[in-house]
């Protein structure tokens, strides 16, 4: 009986949330398929349908392909780069060493910060002037290896997907430790009986019983590469063909270009990007589930 009478709770708690969801996410989604077939500038009442011409436009735009290359190398160096040092400091936190509590705070401090903060920080120990980094290699006598870090593709590049790294560094750690702490100390001992050293406990027990977790977290970083705007943005205004990529293409094309058309076809190429790289992902790392 009790239970007859939850359940008729479930809709009305549900609505608000289903009604909010609707309004300001499944509709605006919906209109951007719309406008991406249509030359809506956003600022007159006319739109003029014109089917995949935005699609046809964007796949021969140059600047649009400089976005999914950054983009690609946003994601693959960001990968190497987070996962083995989330990993590795998941699995030291996990041992509670004595300097656990410095080690937290240096590595979960940056996720506290807001995306703009952290991306004036990193701008600024970039600025080619008075920026930390060259002022460190002026000290060291390493001036002729200071540069404007943000003023060129090579440099850019990495320097703001460590400023990503940096930042998203302490979510993945938490979650990899969340995952270790769920695994029973009975298996490293049972692992370590029959003569099993750390690595191997670590690649033959640790690292099959995280994959679920593994998984996720690829699956996450795949969404942040493919959609990263305000770091990038900020620090650098995605300063074209050097650190462009979807998100601020996007901003420039359709608040001012004023072609919100445009604009809209790019984000309906966003959200395919997104669910296409997530199904494969899911794909590629799909095995049998462990239960313990």
């Amino acid at each position: 009986m009790l239970q007859r009478e939850l359940r008729k709770l479930i809709l009305p708690l549900l609505l608000p949330g289903l009604l909010l969801h609707l309004v300001f996410f499944a509709l605006p989604v919906l209109n951007a398929f719309y406008y991406s077939l249509t030359s809506w500038s956003g600022i007159t009442l006319e739109k003029e349908f014109v089917g995949l011409d935005n699609f046809a436009r964007a796949f021969g735009d140059r600047t649009l392909q400089t976005a999914l290359a950054n983009i690609l190398f946003f994601g693959v160096f960001g990968f190497v780069l987070v996962f083995p040092l989330s990993l590795l400091f998941a699995v030291v936190l996990e041992e509670n060493p004595p300097f656990a509590r410095l080690l937290k705070f240096v590595i979960f401090a940056p996720t506290l910060l807001s995306v703009v903060v952290t991306a004036v920080l990193w701008g600024s120990i970039y600025n080619p002037v008075i920026g930390l980094l060259n002022e460190t290699l002026r000290a060291i006598g390493l001036e002729e290896w200071t540069q404007p870090w943000l003023g060129r593709r090579g440099a850019a590049l990495p320097a703001i997907g460590i400023a990503m790294v940096w930042q998203g560094l302490g979510t993945y750690v938490i979650l990899f430790l969340a995952g270790l702490q769920k695994i029973p100390r009975s298996f490293y001992e049972a692992a370590q009986l029959d003569g099993a050293d750390a690595w191997q406990q670590f690649w033959l027990v640790k690292l099959p019983l995280l994959w679920d977790v593994v998984q996720i977290l690829v699956v996450l970083w795949v969404i942040n590469a493919v959609q990263a705007f305000a770091l990038i943005f900020v620090i650098t205004r995605g300063y074209p063909n050097v650190t462009e990529v979807l998100g601020t293409y996007l901003y420039w094309a359709g608040f001012q270009g004023q072609s919100i058309g445009y604009a809209s076809a790019m984000g309906v190429i966003m959200f395919a990007l997104v669910l296409g790289l997530s199904l494969l992902v899911n794909r590629l790392m799909r095995r049998e589930a462990i239960e313990y």
